[in-house]
């Protein structure tokens, strides 16, 4: 049986979605899916940068560059924050599928396709922080969407600040999409499957919320 990788209903009808996708033997529309994803991502992080949204460090040294030096920075930091949009869902696609295919012997191409819906989530979240970021004033730090205002409550130290910052409504969607797909189309047990999710998830947060509290201190 073919499968056409749809997002939407990849997203709103999980057990049917498996079930087809556990018995497919061909996959079609998923590479055109992966361009799609990496097209948007490009133009949502290079509208974030340009807006001003994480470009403290620029900002912060607003008073040492001339009108013309300030703009090629700031163009700078927005081309820089493409790259990175790239780099981010590169590893979140292909390396994160790698990996679940190493634990879980199930089709590259299916774990593929799960990453998609768990990035598509990711760029969600992205697209609804700017608003929130620009008309609120709310940093990252701050998100409506997160555990950052709770941690900043708790505790003086940045970087718990920055770990439970990095934990997020849409982040934990995004578990539970891999966690749902994963358990029936690899027919091993919840236990071991919210694992692997996990470790991959932790791993990644503790990535994050350490470049974040750098980029922090080389502000200060």
């Amino acid at each position: 049986m073919d499968f056409y990788a749809r997002i939407i209903r990849g997203l709103k009808e999980i057990n049917t979605v498996s079930y087809e996708l556990q018995t497919a033997e061909k996959m079609t529309g998923l590479l055109k899916k992966i361009i799609y994803l990496f097209l948007i991502a490009t133009i949502v992080f290079a509208i974030s940068s340009l807006l001003g949204i994480g470009n403290e460090m620029i900002s912060k040294e607003l008073e040492e560059y001339n009108s013309s030096d300030f703009e090629l920075n700031k163009l700078l930091f927005a081309s820089g924050q493409v790259i990175w949009g790239w780099v981010f869902f590169s590893l979140h696609l292909f390396l994160v599928a790698l990996y679940f295919y190493v634990f879980s012997d199930v089709d590259y191409h299916k774990l593929l396709y799960i990453q998609v819906l768990a990035m598509t989530i990711l760029l969600i979240e992205k697209v609804l922080i700017i608003p929130v970021q620009i008309y609120f004033g709310l940093t990252p730090l701050s998100s409506i969407f997160s555990l950052g205002i709770i941690a900043q409550t708790i505790t003086d130290k940045k970087l718990v600040h920055y770990f439970f910052a990095e934990i997020s409504l849409f982040k934990i969607w995004m578990i539970y999409i891999q966690y749902k797909y994963l358990t029936i189309i690899s027919g091993k047990s919840r236990r071991y499957i919210i694992m692997i999710v996990l470790v991959i998830y932790i791993i990644f947060l503790i990535i994050s919320a350490l470049t974040a509290y750098w980029h922090l201190e080389n502000l200060v």
